[in-house]
């Protein structure tokens, strides 16, 4: 996961949907005065994952009860390698409870533009690609976490 990959997500995706679309955003970049009416404008939930963790699910699902998309990125932050990392809880807690599909994305290519240890991009090969939903149905939240890891994975191949 790279700052990058929200921007790449939304400038693969039609203004129609894009416009629709909400993203989960750590509290400690949107939770001040300023970046909160930020994140409000730019449709960024602030999720603080220790001390409010239940209103940011709460807050996800009402976004999601309205007929709105919402893009999470499930390894819950920054890759210090470029490797993708185990996912959290959250999106299967969030699929199973409103039994919405989640549809994988692979994001490739954004660690080399914009690692960890740099303010701006540098040029690189960046590719974005959207897998088949996932329906809940049976599986627990673990389940739902795995298979969504599994399918971005796949969907990644070397790249990975």
């Amino acid at each position: 996961m790279s700052y990058a990959d929200a921007p790449l997500v939304m400038s693969a995706i039609p203004w129609s949907i894009g416009s629709q679309t909400f993203f989960l955003g750590h509290a400690k970049y949107f939770g001040g005065p300023v970046t909160s009416r930020i994140a409000g404008v730019i449709h960024v939930i602030p999720v603080d994952m220790e001390a409010r963790l239940t209103g940011a699910l709460q807050l996800s699902a009402h976004v999601l009860r309205r007929g709105k998309i919402l893009c999470v990125f499930p390894e819950g932050n920054r890759s210090r390698d470029g490797k993708i990392k185990e996912f959290k809880k959250g999106v299967g807690i969030i699929a199973k409870e409103l039994n919405m599909p989640v549809i994988p994305v692979a994001i490739q290519g954004t660690f080399a533009m914009l690692p960890r240890d740099r303010s701006f991009p540098r040029p690189a090969k960046v590719s974005i690609s959207f897998g088949k939903p996932i329906h809940p149905g049976t599986m627990d939240y673990d389940e739902i976490v795995k298979r969504l890891r599994e399918e971005v994975v796949k969907m990644m191949g070397d790249g990975q």
